[in-house]
């Protein structure tokens, strides 16, 4: 009776099938992957869902591939409008998964260097003297030009203060390639004597200077007052 029943759909789990046409399937109670009774049965005792997901993962890669590439190259301007569209509606969520990614990225790499350079340390310092010898002129010409940008900047926020969210987003360039950020040594618990942060932007990436301003701050202060 049971060869009759099953003959070579034996199940790959073992279940208790006594008697022929089940409510689920004529062979079988439930899923064999899944144990349930949720979806439709497909074929040799698995549901549409496992069924689909089973040929997926045995399916030939090449193939499908070549299947993908013809229907892109049939429907071009179908996949360009669906694009489009699905840009417009998700525009948001697409630019935050894309910085999201690009900060892991950057993450990645940043760790990367800084175990190169641990490894490699007597050689780095070596490669970065060489390097300030042979460009000496052309560092300091360059920081030069920094300083005269950004004293520019002030100027013209203390000129045009309605023109402050403009000017800024050019500040920051010439200010943070001015100014190091902070290597809080281990002993200190605080980000200065009296504060843990600076006053005016809340940072401890840059070194404390003076009256609880970082040295991006402090030199602002001064110039505008």
């Amino acid at each position: 009776m049971a060869t009759m029943l099953f003959g070579s759909k034996s199940p790959k789990k073992k279940v208790k099938q006594k008697k022929k046409g089940f409510a689920w399937s004529k062979y079988y109670e439930f899923c064999v992957e899944c144990c349930k009774t949720q979806h439709k049965h497909a074929s040799k005792g698995l549901c549409f869902r496992c069924y689909d997901k089973k040929r997926w993962l045995n399916r030939d890669k090449e193939k499908q591939k070549e299947r993908d590439r013809e229907y892109r190259n049939k429907n071009k301007e179908k996949m360009c409008a669906k694009n489009q569209r699905y840009y417009k509606n998700n525009r948001n969520k697409i630019l935050i998964q894309k910085k999201t990614y690009l900060m892991k990225k950057k993450a990645e790499i940043n760790k990367k260097k800084r175990a190169h350079y641990k490894e490699n340390e007597t050689l780095m310092r070596a490669k970065n003297r060489k390097y300030y010898q042979d460009n000496n002129g052309k560092i300091r010409a360059r920081a030069t030009y920094r300083k005269k940008q950004l004293n520019l900047f002030i100027n013209m926020l203390i000129l045009h203060p309605s023109l402050s969210s403009v000017i800024y987003q050019k500040l920051d360039f010439y200010i943070n390639s001015f100014f190091y950020k902070a290597n809080i040594p281990p002993f200190h618990d605080k980000w200065s004597r009296y504060h843990n942060k600076c006053i005016n932007c809340k940072t401890t990436k840059i070194n404390h200077q003076a009256k609880g301003l970082c040295q991006k701050c402090y030199y602002i202060h001064k110039k505008t007052n």
